[in-house]
This record gives structure tokens, C-alpha cells and sequence, in this order.
């Protein structure tokens, strides 16, 4: 199976071929002048090797087939291979399956001058784009690799295909070459071109990033040079206080320490977690994660959605429960202590439960003894477009509830994704089920809290009306989900306001799971 071809100033080329994991160079003439193994990776440490609902980088892979894919020529005696590794091959000595997931610098006569080994796949990991469902196969596949030299300065350009991302290094040392920034390319980016002359590389990224909804299709990304602060990531663990390999984050809330906490969703069936970042630097550092535990154990199935603080260094998090289970596996909210133990579970009485129809709870906020939490979508005792914000009074027990007038499109399931209380009002995201141009609605509402009454949760049959509430629009969010040259993602699914009222956003990027570009945006949208 030949995969790749490049080509030097000498008019040699340099083939792969990735089933034989072999390599070959031959000159203008059609002599092989050399060929040679790939070879292996002797270990590579720290590495999640196990769909499970989780980031686990604990394991280890030994003796890994290279398996390159792409190539290109450095100079005429040096190129570097994207080793994708797709292949069940077991030969003596070596692991069950292929795939180093790496990438590699070879002299033209098979020398290693550099292996990468591990270091892109944590380092994608870091800033949220590993799939843990490519984690027992391929990992992050990096797929092509590309060489330019811009304003003087050798770059090579690495793709990884099941991460949608473009790693860039400095390879002024061979033997050291430099990550200097993660690009988000869209899903499944797979040829490259350089084009030094205008500091341009551009990424073609083959797959649609949903069929049934076509709103972005499959697509050219261009990234400039600049001399200027990287527009991305937008958040990392990079230098971190421990290695966190995250995604799909959900609610978000504001401390009264400066960070801001964040909840994994249901991507995450076996590692639900709250994530601790520091918004002051650029990009925000994601500190460390909390997991979260039931009696010492991680609790499991956990479809977190929203979180606020108790006042006391603990959380309040809302779940979504199970969809199409609602009334076996209720919405719920859950006490955890600032270590992440489960203190108590609050679930609505059975009365609410009659009527579900859609996902039950999304954000989650306080103020004071209340709890206020928002239902996604209507239920069937909810009028024509209307939602549910329902109250919970830590004292007394009680459950109230309001209505909610979502906006209306043609299409797009819009719902409420994210609740958060500031200054004697609920802030309240709305948003469609589009991206790209297709996306119509993702903003931030206010709802004034004075003299609104939220009425006992009903206990009787048939249902009746609760109060509506009237609702005022903050922010468009649209325009500066696009502020940083990328089209407008589909989930803006978090909204942390601090106490002088800045405000940032996060989208959810599911995990970077098939339909999704695994970028997540994390910004500071000013004051509220």
C-alpha cells in the first residue's frame, strides 16, 4: 500500500508504504537509492489506550510500528513522517496493534533524528481534542506533514486527522523541534499546502460536520502568521498544576477565589469531573480536575449540565438525567463538597416527572438559600414554546417553578443551556442546534428577578400554568463566537459572571466525538 509521495531539489522521491511500515527513496532515474523499515517506538508512556468514557493517559504502548502515512521533505537529505498506524499487526516482540501515533524525523538513509513518541497526543489532549472513542485504535491519527520556511524560520506542519487539529513546530534543531501552537481544522484534516511567500498554510478537511443538518460541509481552513498573541487555544493545561486531558465542558460558574469551575457532560459516562481554571492568563490555564464520588468510588452516568457554588467551598450541580428515561432516571441536583464527594442528591417530586418529554435539567445557580434551575425544553405540560425555570429552597424543601418564552425559528431545537444569577437577575443562554451559517440563535437573556413569584411546583392532575416571565436580550452572541476567524459552533453551553460583573462563555465540544471539531471556545465577553 503506497500512501505518500514527496519530492526533493534533487528530484528524489520518498515513498511510504504503510502496511510493509517501510520506506523508500528513489532517484529521478526510478533507482531505489535506498529503503528501509519504519520501525518502532520502543515505549510510549502515559497514553489512553481504552474507550471507557474517560481520559485515562495511565497506560503504556511498547514496541509500536510507525505505520507512516504523509511525508515531506525537510531539505534533501532529511523528511518527516505523519505516523497514522491503522493495522492489527503482530510480528515478534512487538504490541497487538500498530499505530505509534506519533511522528518521526528520518535521514534519507533511515536514521532517526527525532521521535515525537507521546508528546502530540498529550499535548492535544491538554488543550481538549483527544477522542476517547479513537483511544483503543488510533488516537489523535496523525495523518500528513507538511514543510515551509516562513520569514525565515523552518516550520513543519503536522495533521491530526481524529483531532482536528494542526500542530505546528519550529524545526530550526532537527533533533528539537518546538510546538509552538495547536490550530483547530474543522473534522478530518487530511492535505496540506504551504504558501510561504503570504505566511499561509491551509488544511483540506474532508468530512461534513453534520450530514443530516449540512451547515458546514467539508472544507478549506487558511491560518495566516501573525505577530501577534495566538488566537488559540482559548484554554489549556499546559503547565498546569497536574496533566488534565478534558472536554465537553457544560456549566460553568465563577468563585469567589477568582476561578472558574466547569462540569464535564455525559461524554464522560465514567469520569465526571469539575474542571478549576484560572481565567487571568491568556489562554486560561485549566488548573486541575475534581472527580466527582459516590461513598469513595467514582460515580458513574453522571450527565452533568450546570454548577454553582454553595457558599461553602462546595457545588450544587444539575444532570440532565437520562433521555427517553426521565422517569426512571430523573434530573437531579447534587451537593458535592469542595473534594468532590457526593453530599446529597435533590431530585423534583414525581408530579414533574409526569410530563417528561424532552432533557431534563440544564444550568444551575444560587442566590442565597435558592436554587434556580433551568429546564432545557418543553415538557408536555408546557405551553407552545415555552420551558420551565424552576426554584429550589434549600430550607424549606420546596420546588417552584416559572415559564419560560424561548425565541422562535424554523428549525434548530432551541432550548436554554445555561443559567447563572448576577446582581438581582438570571441570565439565561438560548441557542438553536445550528452552526456555521446556518446558526440563527445563540445569545445571553435577562430575566429581572423583582416581584417575580415562583409558584409551588404542581402536585395534581391536569396541569396548569405557572407565571411568565418576561425576558430582555443582553448579547448576541454570534458575532463574537466568530471573533476569532473560525464559524460559529453549534453548543455555547457555559456562563460564568464574576462579582464586578465580566462575564466569560465556553461552548461544549462533545468530546470531540464524530460530529463534533473538538474546539472549544472560552472567552471573556466583558462586563454584563
Amino acid at each position: 500500500e503506497p500512501e505518500f509521495v514527496a519530492i526533493n531539489d534533487l528530484g528524489e522521491t520518498v515513498v511510504s508504504i504503510q502496511e510493509n511500515n517501510h520506506l523508500a527513496v528513489i532517484d529521478k532515474d526510478g533507482n531505489v537509492i535506498s529503503h528501509f523499515t519504519a520501525g518502532i517506538v520502543k515505549q510510549m508512556a502515559g497514553m489512553d489506550t481504552k474507550k471507557d468514557g474517560a481520559h485515562k493517559f495511565k497506560k503504556k504502548l511498547k514496541n509500536v510500528r510507525r505505520e507512516p502515512d504523509g511525508l515531506t521533505w525537510i531539505d534533501n537529505d532529511h523528511f518527516a513522517t505523519a505516523n497514522e498506524g491503522d493495522y492489527k499487526h503482530k510480528a515478534p516482540g512487538q504490541a497487538k496493534r500498530g499505530g505509534s501515533r506519533s511522528w518521526t524525523i528520518f535521514k534519507k538513509d533511515g536514521t532517526v533524528v527525532y521521535e515525537d513518541a507521546n508528546r502530540l497526543e498529550r499535548s492535544i489532549a491538554q488543550i481538549g481534542h483527544f477522542q476517547d472513542g479513537r483511544a483503543g485504535k488510533k488516537g489523535v491519527e496523525p495523518e500528513s506533514v507538511t514543510f515551509a520556511k516562513i520569514d525565515g524560520t523552518p516550520y513543519l506542519f503536522v495533521g491530526a486527522e481524529r483531532a482536528g487539529i494542526v500542530a505546528v513546530y519550529d524545526i530550526t534543531e532537527l533533533s528539537q523541534p518546538v510546538l509552538t501552537q495547536l490550530l483547530p481544522s474543522g473534522i478530518g484534516p487530511e492535505g496540506f499546502v504551504a504558501i510561504p511567500d503570504r505566511g499561509l498554510i491551509a488544511s483540506a478537511n474532508e468530512k461534513d460536520y453534520n450530514k443530516k443538518e449540512p451547515g458546514l460541509s467539508s472544507h478549506v481552513t487558511i491560518y495566516q502568521l501573525q505577530d501577534a498573541p495566538a488566537s488559540y487555544p482559548h484554554l489549556t493545561n499546559e503547565n498546569g498544576l497536574e496533566f488534565v486531558s478534558w472536554g465537553a465542558i457544560s456549566g460553568m460558574v465563577s468563585g469567589e477565589d477568582g476561578k472558574i469551575y466547569a462540569v464535564n457532560d455525559g461524554t464522560f459516562k465514567t469520569q465526571p469531573r469539575i474542571y478549576v481554571i484560572d481565567p487571568s492568563s491568556s489562554p486560561a490555564l485549566l488548573e486541575r480536575a475534581i472527580d466527582i464520588k459516590l461513598d469513595g468510588k467514582t460515580a458513574l452516568f453522571m450527565d452533568q449540565e450546570g454548577i454553582t457554588t454553595d457558599g461553602r467551598g462546595g457545588f450544587y450541580i444539575s444532570t440532565e438525567g437520562i433521555k427517553k428515561k426521565l422517569t426512571e432516571h430523573p434530573p437531579a441536583i447534587y451537593h458535592v463538597s469542595s473534594e468532590g464527594d457526593i453530599i446529597e442528591k435533590i431530585t423534583p417530586p414525581l408530579s414533574y416527572l409526569n410530563y417528561a418529554k424532552n432533557p431534563g435539567f440544564e444550568g444551575i445557580t444560587r442566590n442565597g438559600n435558592i436554587l434556580y434551575v433551568a429546564q432545557q425544553k418543553p415538557w408536555g405540560d408546557d405551553t407552545f414554546n415555552t420551558t420551565k425555570i424552576l426554584s429550589y429552597n434549600l430550607i424549606s424543601k420546596q420546588w417552584g417553578a416559572v415559564n419560560y418564552q424561548l425565541d422562535r425559528i424554523k428549525k434548530g431545537g432551541v432550548g436554554i443551556s445555561e443559567l447563572t444569577y448576577h446582581d438581582g437577575a438570571l441570565y439565561v443562554i438560548e441557542r438553536d442546534s445550528f452552526y456555521g451559517k446556518k446558526a440563527k440563535l445563540k445569545a445571553i437573556y435577562k430575566v429581572d428577578l423583582d416581584g417575580v413569584v415562583f409558584e409551588g411546583l404542581q402536585t395534581t392532575m391536569p396541569p396548569r400554568l405557572y407565571p411568565l416571565v418576561e425576558k430582555e436580550l443582553v448579547t448576541d452572541l454570534k458575532p463574537v463566537m466568530k471573533s476569532t476567524g473560525g464559524f460559529i459552533l453549534e453548543k455555547v453551553e457555559g456562563l460564568a459572571i464574576n462579582n464586578d460583573g465580566q462575564a466569560w462563555i465556553s461552548t461544549d465540544n462533545d468530546g470531540t466525538g464524530k460530529k463534533s471539531t473538538g474546539e472549544t471556545l472560552f472567552l471573556n465577553i466583558g462586563k454584563i
